[in-house]
């Protein structure tokens, strides 16, 4: 029987010593600080702001290529498609023989190819052989069930998910997990860990990860002679927090920064699957004007008219218009086709101010009569 105690960690409580911190739940407030344009939910990402003491960016100039912001006022994460959307940025730490990445995300899904959360590499060289790559290996799965970690001193994939890992085949793909990559010199030097229960080890010999460039979402290697390294094997997921180490951490501080993570996973999975509901989405090509219940059709008229707030038929049948700066409209179909095409003033002159709704009477001692009905105004 596996036991755990759960330990509640306030971010205050984190292992000290961080060198990148990417939070986007914590975009707004840090791009209001920084004198940014804001950024809303469902926007694309131009940049992403570091809450480590570097205070780095890691940015995408390229607008096609930017993942979504996702955000509800509370959970948030970057939304990746898969395709060519990534963050990047350099110069993050000199060459360190010891790390640890912590990454809280949900896969989408594995095409294969070496599909990344994170890579780092030296200016011109693989991220495999001179820094470090996170990846689900180099076939489609169907869950998380590949982890594959390659650094300098750790060449070649190797799945670190080895068969009988702890509930392996129970992580599906869609849901927020925190996967932590621990890496020092050594037998055993390179470990995996999914939602804190360890996956599998390789050795690494005496080497120095190289982090001089950087891709979140993404890796950076070129398998041509002919080519120089490049942004490739894109990330379809989401991401919600990244936390990097220039050391290997203790178990102690492994397990608090996991459980401080894992917190996070119930609002993410809310947010994630709608059940906080859904923020509002753009219709490409809509309607001007669109009924969201049965029984209606909507057609537009031949007609350039200012803002009408109330239109009403007579008892004769004739439309009846209400401007908003106060003239009232009579509307006529002159050609019989259902659509009034012809407007002509039934009042012109500008003395109503904000009317807001009409009603019409048949019969009066003056005949046919417009009432309307206008806003409060508050005198001050």
């Amino acid at each position: 029987m596996l036991c755990t105690v759960a330990t509640f960690v306030t971010e205050a409580q984190l292992p000290a010593g961080f060198v990148l911190h990417f939070e986007p739940a914590k975009q707004t407030g840090a791009r209001s600080e920084a004198n940014l344009p804001a950024i809303g939910n469902g926007q694309p990402v131009d940049l992403l702001l570091d809450g480590s003491t570097g205070k780095r960016l890691a940015t995408q100039p390229i607008p096609d290529r930017r993942p979504i912001f996702v955000f509800d006022g509370a959970s948030a994460y970057l939304k990746f498609d898969g395709k060519d959307d990534f963050l990047a940025l350099q110069g993050v730490v000199p060459g360190e023989k010891e790390l640890t990445l912590f990454v809280l995300a949900a896969p989408k899904e594995n095409p294969g190819f070496f599909s990344g959360m994170f890579g780092a590499a030296a200016l011109g060289q693989n991220d495999y052989t001179s820094g470090f790559n996170f990846d689900f290996g180099p076939a489609p799965t169907k869950e998380i069930s590949v982890l594959n970690v390659e650094s300098a001193g750790a060449t070649g994939f190797r799945d670190l998910l080895t068969p009988g890992f702890f509930n392996a085949t129970e992580r599906p793909f869609a849901d927020f997990h925190v996967f932590t990559v621990r890496t020092k010199i050594g037998t055993n030097g390179t470990e995996v860990f999914l939602d804190g229960f360890k996956g599998g080890q390789r050795e690494r010999a005496d080497s120095r990860i190289a982090m001089d460039q950087v891709i979140i979402g993404g890796r950076i290697y070129s398998n041509d002679a002919n080519q120089a390294p490049f942004a490739q094997g894109f990330f379809n997921g989401a991401i919600a927090e990244i936390l990097l180490y220039d050391r290997a951490v203790s178990e102690a501080e492994r397990l608090s920064v996991e459980q401080f993570l894992l917190a996070k996973t119930v609002g993410l999975n809310a947010l994630l699957h709608g059940l906080k509901g859904h923020a509002l989405e753009p219709v490409k090509d809509p309607p001007a004007v669109q009924m969201f219940v049965p029984g209606f059709t909507v057609e537009e008229l031949p007609l350039k008219i200012g803002n009408l707030t109330n239109v009403r038929y007579r008892h004769d049948g004739k439309l009846v218009g209400q401007g908003y700066d106060g003239r009232i409209y009579l509307l006529t179909d002159t050609n019989g086709d259902g659509l009034e095409d012809k407007a002509e003033f039934f009042w012109e002159q500008q003395t109503l101010r904000s009317p807001i709704g009409i009603a019409l009477t048949e019969k009066t001692i003056r005949g046919a009569a417009v009432f309307l009905l206008r806003a409060k105004q508050k005198c001050r």
